[in-house]
């Protein structure tokens, strides 16, 4: 999949810098924007698993409820292979 974006020449700039800044210039651009792509996709799912943990039960069935069929099983999935990968480290972690 490609990804494209169109900076105005203020952004350019901008992104020029913040790459010298963070790499040197040592890094191309297509490696530096998957990293920073990537960082944010799990910063705001990492921030969204926060919000939910911090739901009330009722509030999460409510968001459910407003959801259709589909996209609750999926989240569903989503959550119990989440959880129970924290499940088995938390194992891991007490048994050593």
């Amino acid at each position: 999949m490609k990804l494209y974006i169109k900076l105005s020449k203020e952004e350019t700039d901008q992104w020029d810098t913040l790459k010298q800044a963070l790499t040197g210039g040592q890094m191309s651009n297509d490696t530096l924007a998957r990293i920073l792509f990537f960082k944010g996709i799990h910063a705001i799912t990492a921030e969204l698993n926060e919000r939910v943990e911090n739901m009330t039960e009722e509030e999460k069935e409510e968001i459910m409820k407003q959801m259709s069929a589909e996209q609750a099983d999926a989240a569903m999935r989503m959550a119990e292979e989440e959880f129970s990968g924290e499940d088995d480290e938390k194992s891991d972690q007490d048994n050593n």
